[in-house]
Parts: C-alpha cells; sequence; structure tokens
C-alpha cells in the first residue's frame, strides 16, 4: 500500500510539473527563442522537479523521525526500555523510494518533452 501511495504521490508531482511548464510557456517559449536547446529546457524543467522532490522528501523526513525518535526516547526513558532506531531503512524501502523517484522523473521528463516541444511561431504571436 505504502508503494502504490509514493508512486501515486509521484506521478501526481510529474502532473504539478506539467500544469507548471504549460503555465509558465511564455518563459519557456522565450529561453528557446534566446538560444535555448528543447534538451537544455527539458533538462531544466526536469532538474527542478527533482529538486522539489528531494527537498520534499527530506523535509518529510526530519519532520516524521525526528518526532518519532523523541516519541520513543520519551517512552524509552520512562518505561526503562532500550531506545531502537524509529526507521528500519530496509531493502523494500529503499527500492519504493527508487521507484518512485522514477516515476517521478518520467512524469516530468514527459511534461518537459511537451512544453519544450512548443513551436516558437504559435506561441510568440500577438495575444489580445
Amino acid at each position: 500500500m505504502l508503494g502504490f501511495t509514493l508512486v501515486m504521490a509521484s506521478m501526481g508531482l510529474g502532473l504539478v510539473t506539467y500544469i507548471s511548464s504549460q503555465e509558465r510557456l511564455d518563459e519557456i517559449v522565450r529561453q528557446i527563442a534566446r538560444g535555448m536547446s528543447r534538451g537544455q529546457v527539458a533538462s531544466l524543467l526536469v532538474i527542478e522537479a527533482m529538486t522539489v522532490a528531494i527537498a520534499g522528501i527530506l523535509v518529510g523526513l526530519v519532520a516524521g523521525v525526528l518526532p518519532a525518535y523523541l516519541y520513543n526516547a520519551s517512552i524509552a526513558r520512562r518505561e526503562g526500555l532500550t531506545l531502537l532506531p524509529p526507521v528500519d531503512f530496509s531493502s523494500s524501502m529503499v527500492l519504493l523510494a527508487f521507484v518512485s523517484l522514477m516515476a517521478l522523473w518520467i512524469g516530468s521528463l514527459a511534461a518537459a518533452k511537451k512544453a519544450s516541444g512548443v513551436r516558437l511561431e504559435q506561441a510568440l504571436r500577438v495575444r489580445r
């Protein structure tokens, strides 16, 4: 169930990247018109999405593991138990994180490809 949740969240972030790239279409077209290749634009969008995802993972780990550790430490002190690590990073957790990042990468790559594939003459036309 956790794996499904992680993959769906990653695909959701890919969708957010797609929507963001469509809203920033004027900026993307200007970048292409100034000489950026379509591959560079796609790379820029993918790196942006991956940066947001990795920052979110790190903040989420700190926000989740730190309170869990403090809670376990308080219970261990009160009950006289040995404190164990709050999270068991097993191979399945690493695999789930990898699959989620790959799903995010694929989703953001598809969004970046679509955004960088816009025709300049169509996007630069005068808007009223």
